[in-house]
């Protein structure tokens, strides 16, 4: 099991109120490992921070981590003010290492929101951008779905923390279409009224682009978009109709300048992204034609059913085929 050295411990406990960006500007993040209080004591760390370092102790956690000091840590995020001290994570963090565009808005979301949330997430991912969202029912839901294998949730509580059955049924279905789950809280930490504004501040300071779907007059939405800006990250807005509650929070963004967004292309157009080369040919699809069975896809290309039928359930997870009676598989059709 992971083990979280004690001065990284006591930081991670204090998450969102302790400011270790004069470490990172002065290189001295190695003094925070020593514990050396005197070699911290000039850089802005509060007095009751560096008395407790002495007497810190570690902390074993059940998810893989990464802390500030380490070059795993998502840059984007290293340069934001309170940055977290320590991330957690289930799945591949080095999602967070390429472009990212934040998709937030309401959890009470209309049909249309959910849609575009979803067709604006399937875009990115497929031109190879990572989305990243909040696992929230609504929005957040839509825009992850969209997006297999190319999204990353950030959570409002400690990842070893009981989850409600919804949320627990998405981070599975995340996680095992290879998306990603972090949380700066320490592994067992409970939600609370306070984690999720300041989770808001990670999903901010983790994308290039924060975009803001749909988002009532007051918003956890509104938040992030104001983090966002804070950072000197460009903030986009879907426009909704005055006369709908979950469009005044996206009116009142638009007003104090905001870019509107009414179509996925035109967010694609403006982001910054690297030749993505051609795919390679996929042989299980060539294979497959149609439709097949798993019988017939493992005689076809000599490959074990055991095998393939766990690459076949993957794949349906991810959104690139779909089952089919009489445990037949086929191409999902665009």
């Amino acid at each position: 099991m992971p083990t979280l050295p004690p001065p990284w411990s006591l930081a991670a406990a204090r998450t969102g109120r302790i400011d270790l960006s004069q470490l990172v500007v002065h290189e001295q993040l190695s003094a925070l490992e020593r514990a050396d209080p005197q070699a911290l004591a000039g850089l802005g760390l509060p007095l009751d921070l560096l008395a407790e370092l002495p007497g810190a102790v570690q902390t074993h956690s059940p998810q893989p981590f990464v802390t500030l000091a380490e070059p795993g840590y998502p840059a984007r995020l290293r340069a934001a003010p309170y940055a977290p001290p320590v991330l957690f994570h289930e799945g591949p963090l080095e999602l967070l290492d390429g472009p990212c565009v934040a998709i937030v808005g309401s959890r009470r979301s209309s049909t249309g929101g959910r849609r575009f949330a979803a067709t604006l997430a399937a875009v990115l991912a497929r031109a190879g951008v990572t989305v990243v969202s909040g696992l929230a029912w609504g929005i957040d839901a839509a825009a992850h779905a969209a997006a297999p294998g190319r999204t990353v949730a950030v959570l409002g509580q400690g990842l070893a923390a009981p989850r409600s059955g919804d949320a627990e049924r998405r981070a599975r279905e995340l996680l095992a279409a290879g998306g990603a789950l972090t949380s700066e809280f320490l592994p067992r930490h409970p939600p609370s009224r306070w984690t999720f504004p300041q989770r808001n501040r990670v999903i901010a300071g983790l994308a290039d682009v924060t975009v803001v779907v749909e988002a009532a007059a007051r918003s956890g939405a509104l938040i992030t978009a104001r983090l966002a800006a804070d950072l000197g990250r460009e903030v986009w807005v879907v426009p909704g109709s005055p006369w709908t509650p979950s469009s005044l929070g996206c009116l009142a963004l638009i007003r104090s300048g905001a870019r509107v967004l009414t179509e996925p292309e035109e967010l694609l157009a403006e982001l910054d992204l690297p030749e993505v080369p051609p795919p390679p040919r996929d042989s299980l699809l060539l294979a497959m034609g149609q439709g097949a069975s798993l019988e017939e896809l493992s005689r076809r290309l000599e490959r074990p059913a055991g095998e393939l039928g766990l690459e076949l359930t993957r794949r349906v997870l991810q959104g690139q085929l779909v089952r089919l009676p009489g445990d037949r598989y086929a191409p999902r059709s665009p």
